[in-house]
């Protein structure tokens, strides 16, 4: 199994997951904002404009879905080429909680029932180096 490690991105910087809520990456923005407002002893800057840029794009609902599809776009670059993604529910396990699904060169993903407690993961062909990512 191969998982990413990306890049701080404006989640990250909010302190929130993927699937955050609005409310839940208002609550987290407004927290921040706080800590690091110029103003106050430690303030930075820095940390401040990054926090408001994260915010100001993630709580508009058609930004943040364009920020997304960056996201996805960034994990395709940087581990070669993603040939299927899935949701987590489209997954079906056998008896041993393994799933199997072909790959466009003959080989096969693997993937592990475990894997599902992350995020999101990605999950290289045996065969070849295209990669298959779960959200």
């Amino acid at each position: 199994m191969t998982t990413q490690a990306r890049k701080e991105d404006y989640y990250s910087l909010l302190n929130c997951s993927r699937s955050a809520t609005y409310e839940e990456l208002k609550q987290s923005y407004q927290q921040l904002i706080r800590q690091y407002h110029p103003d106050k002893s430690g303030g930075s800057q820095e940390n401040f404009l990054n926090i408001d840029k994260a915010w100001k794009t993630l709580k508009n609902e058609n930004s943040r879905a364009e920020y997304d599809r960056y996201l996805d776009s960034e994990i395709d670059n940087e581990n070669g080429l993603v040939h299927i993604r899935l949701n987590k529910t489209e997954i079906s396990f056998n008896f041993d909680n393994i799933a199997n699904y072909s790959c466009r060169c003959g080989g096969t993903f693997t993937i592990h029932k475990e894997y599902l407690d992350e995020e999101e993961c990605l999950v290289e062909c045996n065969d070849c180096s295209n990669y298959l990512l779960i959200k």
